[in-house]
């Protein structure tokens, strides 16, 4: 072997040292972590009292948008089943109800919860003074958050557990 075929070897062994070197933060991030600390900062939310049909809201992003912050809405289905939704919200409990899209809120119901109708149990706003008549037909979702109108999104549905009483959120890995 001559000092030439040497001298390419070794470059191409550094180079290959200096690509992985350079993709291992990459590939790195894309494992999961079991880290306690990220684990701790997840919503814990006490679902043990909650009742079949109720709903529950619980902030946990804050950032405005039209003045409205995000909230985890629970809503107990039935015994053991559990459906959790990102919604906009303001002032505690008024939903920001969309236009078109739910990152784009802009009439805060006061009165956000379910009724029976003709679709079986559904969410809308319970509101008396709704923006007009045509609102009132669109907003309307079932209680999986599927919207009953093409025109308006479906519900941000929150992927999470129960685990003795409590609801955790998936942690996004």
């Amino acid at each position: 072997m001559n000092r030439k075929t040497i001298l390419k070897r070794i470059t191409v062994g550094f180079l290959f040292l200096g690509v992985g070197l350079y993709l291992f933060p990459f590939f790195s991030s894309l494992s999961p972590k079991n880290n306690a600390k990220s684990s701790a900062s997840l919503p814990k939310i006490d679902v043990s009292k909650m009742k079949v049909g109720e709903i529950l809201f619980h902030p946990y992003q804050e950032g405005k948008y039209n003045g409205f912050s995000f909230s985890i809405l629970l809503y107990k289905k039935a015994p053991g089943k559990l459906m959790a939704f990102s919604i906009p919200t303001k002032n505690g409990n008024q939903v920001g109800m969309p236009d078109l899209n739910w990152w784009k809120p802009f009439y805060p119901c006061k009165n956000f919860g379910t009724e029976e109708s003709s679709e079986g149990i559904i969410f809308r706003c319970l509101d008396k003074d709704l923006p007009s008549e045509w609102w009132a037909k669109k907003w309307k979702w079932n209680t999986d958050g599927k919207s009953l109108d093409a025109d308006i999104d479906n519900m941000d549905t929150i992927r999470g557990m129960v685990k003795d009483g409590y609801f955790f959120l998936y942690k996004s890995s």
